[in-house]
């Protein structure tokens, strides 16, 4: 009687320990038939939902087979390498459902595709100070030292960006599928406070025409004392002698001469000076507009009995 109550009780617990799995099974069963549907019809996203589901309620390896699937559909394909390599290290037993076995098998050569679809990138920063740049992909950091490596990337629109200081320089890059691309961030060179160029007065301009035309009238003084130098001179030596000894009466036309020989001098000197000194202020002075150039600055010699000299308004 009591090894019949035993029985009955084992029998009962075996029972209420079988109808959960079962239970679960025939739910999954039918998450995934709906999951198939929308497989099918192109909804990826929805699909993959309920393969999850499923796989939740009764893992196998072809609810997780049908799960990479539908992550490579959507371009998360690193995801679903690993969701693959998951269903390719899952062990079976010898009495596996062969549904599984195929799975775990077709698992394999869809992940060597799969790993050969998958785009890569590698992003190099150039420029100065590139070696302490950081980077940046849409908006979060990546670890320096992944620049100039390599890296396997799902499909899609990314934006880097690197930084050094002040500067930064940015790429927006499409990868596709079975596309590599090299990335050059190039860093702008460092600015440099330029100089500012010394504040000059518009007055220059006016004292720049100014000493222009002092050295004009005084390359006139030095040409017309000159000229009469040269007309006094041999005169001079015939009423003084080849020893230039003047006589008295002499002596008044001496000090002309040397008056004028001695405004000629100064004159071919002034006139030097101010076109040196003209063109400098003129080079310096802002602007080249007439508006700039002053029109009542004028000079003008002028001559007396015992020298010359000049005379302007400014």
């Amino acid at each position: 009687m009591a090894l019949a109550a035993t029985l009955l009780l084992l029998t009962v617990a075996a029972s209420s320990a079988a109808r959960p799995k079962s239970y679960n099974r025939f739910k999954a069963r039918k998450i995934a038939g709906e999951a198939m549907d929308l497989y099918e019809a192109g909804d990826f996203a929805a699909a993959l939902s309920k393969f999850i589901k499923a796989d939740d309620l009764y893992p196998t390896t072809t609810l997780k087979l049908r799960v990479a699937r539908c992550l490579d559909k959507l371009d998360r394909m690193r995801e679903a390498a690993e969701k693959y390599r998951e269903v390719i290290a899952i062990e079976l037993k010898p009495w596996a459902p062969k549904a599984h076995k195929r799975a775990r098998k077709k698992a394999i050569p869809e992940l060597s595709t799969l790993l050969e679809q998958t785009p890569a990138i590698t992003v190099i920063i150039t420029g100065p100070g590139s070696e302490a740049a950081t980077l940046n992909m849409e908006g979060a950091p990546l670890p320096t030292e992944l620049l100039g490596k390599k890296q396997q990337m799902d499909p899609g629109i990314y934006l880097f960006k690197a930084t050094a200081g002040e500067r930064t320089v940015s790429k927006r890059v499409a990868l596709k599928r079975g596309k590599h691309k090299r990335v050059a961030l190039k860093l702008p060179p460092e600015t440099v406070d330029e100089v500012p160029a010394p504040a000059v007065s518009p007055a220059m301009k006016i004292a720049g025409w100014t000493a222009v035309g002092v050295g004009g009238a005084g390359l006139i003084i030095g040409v017309i004392a000159g000229a009469v130098v040269l007309n006094e001179e041999s005169d001079l030596l015939e009423r003084c002698g080849e020893d230039r000894t003047c006589p008295p009466q002499v002596h008044d036309d001496a000090r002309s001469f040397d008056t004028a020989r001695n405004v000629s001098t100064a004159g071919f000197v002034i006139a030097a000076a101010g076109a040196v000194a003209g063109t400098t202020l003129l080079l310096l002075a802002p602007g080249d507009g007439p508006e700039n150039q002053p029109d009542e600055a004028h000079v003008r010699p002028f001559f007396w009995p015992g020298g010359a000299g000049i005379s302007g308004s400014f």
